[in-house]
């Protein structure tokens, strides 16, 4: 993290399992404290950091105090910097059946970061693209095993036309 500050790179936190353990919330409470650009994080997760349930005015107050981008991921993903809010309603079910799925979505975050500087921008739209290649690859899959391999294949085919066509965002 030092290295990123000295360096000016942008750095994601995915505070995973956060909410099972008391140490696990305070090393991320510390993490969040050095200043990430974005922390992504499911509903408990966010309720265990925050201590509250997770809304859309729970979460903008939460990144305006933090100066953070809050992705909450659920059926509907729920993005902000305190001030922009933006709905995204694609994925599939199946994402949650994946062991390391979110870490994935985490990366690709990390990933749009690198390539666009609004960190607002760059995390909608990996969460976008994200969603879009998940319900592609639950087309595709009767089940988990299979739609671990699919969503890696429809990242990797994933066009503009069809991300722009698909896209269910508010």
């Amino acid at each position: 993290m030092a290295a990123s500050a000295r360096h000016k790179l942008p750095w994601v936190l995915d505070p995973v399992f956060v909410d099972r353990t008391p140490l696990r919330a305070a090393f991320a409470r510390e993490l969040i404290a050095r200043r990430p650009n974005m922390i992504r994080l499911n509903h408990p997760e966010f309720s265990a950091l925050s201590g509250k349930a997770p809304s859309r005015e729970a979460a903008g107050e939460y990144a305006h105090a933090n100066r953070i981008v809050v992705a909450i991921s659920g059926k509907t993903d729920l993005v902000t910097d305190g001030g922009r809010v933006m709905t995204v309603s694609n994925g599939h079910p199946l994402m949650a059946k994946v062991t390391a799925i979110g870490c994935a979505g985490s990366a690709l975050v990390a990933a749009c970061l690198a390539v666009e500087t609004d960190v607002f921008r760059a995390s909608a739209a990996a969460l976008i693209v994200f969603g879009v290649a998940g319900e592609l690859a639950a087309e595709k899959s009767p089940g988990p095993g299979s739609f671990a391999v699919a969503i890696i294949d429809a990242l990797y085919n994933l066009d503009g036309p069809t991300l722009i066509a698909r896209a269910k965002v508010s």
